[in-house]
């Protein structure tokens, strides 16, 4: 009888190998699916250091994986991203979704809510006042069973705290050595308990965080094949030259970036012509195409010219002269060269007041300007960087829509 059990658990031990074996086979037949198996007695541990974005470590983490990316490399990894962390002088230690909204208060959420066309979607729970006793308490998590108990322990712990079941959020702010989080991963189907081992708030932060977590669910996850946004912070920098005064002006086209001489635009279309530049032997200046100021305070015979010109382009402009003013800390070179940014931006100023020209000791280095179309949505920026007033040149960087 005893001989008769080895042989039955002999060939049942065989056959969940086989099992196993044809089940692997299968699963990585193709290369487009990501898939991975774990051990059902196991959990995964994973110590990760996200930075700001000058750190090499990047701020963005792949829990499942164990990486940290920076954005040079999300091109390719974007899809495998669990969680972001970002650094602020209000907010302190940042952690975020990939799925979480209203973040653009810095770089990384920039990225977060415009650059990504897929992102994985999670739920963040914050339990802090930590005593030594929890901090032995997760240091014992060995198990799979003790990482879906404990998660399921800490809901509890909170829910009675509080009175009522705990709502998860999509970003915990000013995060502290010591804090325990929960991380549900809902499409990448894995749940973590991360502990806080140690924050940093000097140059733009770091965060020291040991993860564990339950991975025993397998995933089969079709990378979608959507390009992603070519995010940039740098403008584009153009220079107008006058070769003479009251006879030679600079016809710019902001959104292809480029500048014409009137020769250039005899019998054309001018629609796309959004800034003037005109020098008067005296100093700089700029004029929208509609702007009757032309011929009043520059040269009545070039106005009654460009009269001629047909579908002129009404533009609206304002001068920002302190970017401060509506986001603290913020300056013209943080804005995101991006449509959707700069849209944005211009909306949380959201003043509709607006000029055709800006002359004389108004244009000098550091002026910026909002432009805005004639219903007031917002374009972009420009920033004088230099001025020649001997002889009539001004060297701007632009901030303007792209085309779509």
């Amino acid at each position: 009888m005893k001989l008769l059990d080895y042989k039955y658990y002999i060939w049942g031990i065989l056959l969940v190998c086989t099992i196993i074996s044809c089940e692997r086979n299968i699963a990585v037949s193709t290369d487009d699916i990501d898939t991975d198996f774990f051990k059902d007695d196991a959990i995964s541990r994973v110590f990760l250091k996200p930075g700001g974005r000058e750190s090499s470590a990047g701020g963005y983490m792949d829990i499942r994986g164990g990486s940290l990316f920076d954005f040079s490399e999300m091109e390719k990894y974007y899809h495998d991203v669990d969680l972001a962390y970002t650094y602020g002088v209000e907010t302190g230690n940042n952690l975020l979704t990939m799925d979480a909204k209203d973040v653009s208060f810095a770089e990384i959420g920039e990225e977060i809510e415009h650059a990504y066309p897929y992102k994985n979607k999670g739920e963040l729970i914050l339990f802090s006042e930590v005593t030594k006793e929890d901090k032995a308490w997760f240091d014992q998590l060995a198990s799979v069973q003790d990482i879906r108990r404990g998660y399921d322990s800490v809901m509890g712990v909170l829910s009675s705290k509080y009175g009522a079941a705990v709502q998860p959020v999509k970003r915990l702010t000013n995060l502290k050595k010591g804090d325990i989080v929960l991380y549900n991963a809902i499409n990448r189907k894995f749940k973590s308990i991360i502990y806080i081992e140690d924050v940093a708030g000097a140059a733009n932060g770091s965060m020291v965080m040991s993860i564990k977590s339950d991975m025993t669910e397998q995933r089969y996850l079709q990378k979608p094949d959507i390009p992603l946004h070519k995010l940039s912070g740098w403008g584009d920098t153009l220079v107008f030259k006058v070769n003479t005064p009251l006879g030679d002006e600079n016809y710019v086209d902001l959104l292809n970036r480029k500048v014409s001489k009137a020769e250039d635009l005899e019998g054309e279309d001018v629609s796309q012509i959004t800034l003037l530049h005109v020098y008067d032997g005296i100093s700089s200046g700029f004029y929208t195409m509609t702007s009757s100021y032309i011929g009043s305070s520059y040269r009545p015979e070039l106005w009654n010219w460009i009269n001629t010109l047909p579908n002129r382009n009404e533009m609206h402009w304002n001068r920002i002269d302190n970017h401060v003013k509506y986001l603290p800390g913020k300056t013209f070179e943080d804005l995101r060269n991006n449509n959707e940014s700069l849209r944005s931006y211009g909306a949380y100023i959201g003043d509709n007041s607006w000029t055709s020209r800006f002359t004389g000791s108004t244009l000098v280095p550091g002026f910026v300007m909002w432009i805005k179309d004639k219903s007031n949505q917002t374009m972009g920026f420009l920033k004088v960087l230099e001025v020649d007033n001997n002889i009539g040149t001004c060297k701007v960087v632009l901030k303007y829509v792209h085309k779509e």
